[in-house]
């Protein structure tokens, strides 16, 4: 599957947003929307620098995907600038509350408006992208790929990080139903699970995968080597191309999986 046509990125103005738009750009893509909370004109302009045609088109698109109405809204904005038909999204926008590296490890101490942003944007934000896609998808010759940018804290829990590690591993429970559900409806579905990746996501102001980590970041797999947002973007994009449901940039993660499946009481105490 070649990646081609038009396609909406969230959490585009930075990190592996920025990336997965560039990388759409270079590998053919005619359009991509990039939307983020205030609008991404750099990170637009940078797109267009990598198209690999003339006639490719960047459009910036300032929303809050926190809300039903911000997710529906800007990809209804997206629609209708491209003449009608989207190829593909990808949910990429996401949150993590860094957690206090002198407090406590507890599942229980974050406020209510982190639980709630944490499951808007890392959970929800997923849903009303599908809501807003997927019946288009399923009409369309050719269909559409819908891509969720999770985390490997979706599959493994991260220590110091609870609302974002259940609202990523409900993204994920969420991406399995939408292949289960819509996969034989023309719907490709990709899942993509990073450890620790070079963004402010982790608390970094650079994205070179060789920046120490502050304290208190959430950099969960950082032992694993911490990617560049370019390398994610690249694992991505390959699986779209070769249609591969479950992406693993940091390829230890299919390990830990697969140990804690065959022993959860000795992973638990090992994650202790």
């Amino acid at each position: 599957m070649t990646i081609a046509g038009v396609h909406i990125v969230t959490g585009a103005g930075r990190g592996i947003g920025r990336a997965l738009a560039m990388g759409l750009a270079a590998r053919g893509a005619s359009g991509v929307a990039l939307i983020d909370l205030t609008a991404p004109e750099s990170a637009a302009a940078a797109t267009r620098s990598c198209a690999a045609s003339s006639s490719f088109t960047a459009l910036a698109i300032a929303a809050d995907i926190s809300t039903r109405t911000g997710v529906l809204t800007a990809v209804e904005s997206a629609r209708t600038a491209f003449g009608g038909r989207i190829d593909g999204i990808i949910s990429n926008a996401g949150v993590a509350p860094l957690a206090d590296p002198h407090g406590p490890l507890t599942s229980i101490g974050e406020s209510p408006e982190v639980w709630e942003q944490s499951m808007a944007v890392n959970l929800m934000a997923h849903v009303w992208a599908a809501e807003a896609t997927v019946p288009g998808f399923e009409q369309q010759e050719g269909g559409g790929a819908f891509v969720s940018i999770v985390s490997a804290a979706g599959l493994l829990t991260q220590i110091g990080a609870p609302s974002y590690s259940v609202s990523k591993a409900a993204a994920l429970a969420f991406s399995e139903s939408l292949a289960v559900h819509h996969g034989d409806r023309g719907v490709r579905v990709h899942c993509v699970c990073p450890q620790a990746v070079a963004t402010s996501l982790v608390g970094l102001s650079s994205e070179d995968p060789n920046a120490a980590m502050p304290e208190g970041a959430l950099a969960g797999g950082a032992s694993d080597g911490v990617l560049s947002p370019d390398a994610v973007a690249t694992a991505t994009l390959d699986a779209m191309e070769s249609g591969e449901f479950m992406v693993l940039p940091h390829a230890q993660v299919a390990s830990y999986v697969q140990m804690k499946a065959a022993a959860p009481g000795k992973w638990i105490r090992g994650m202790r």
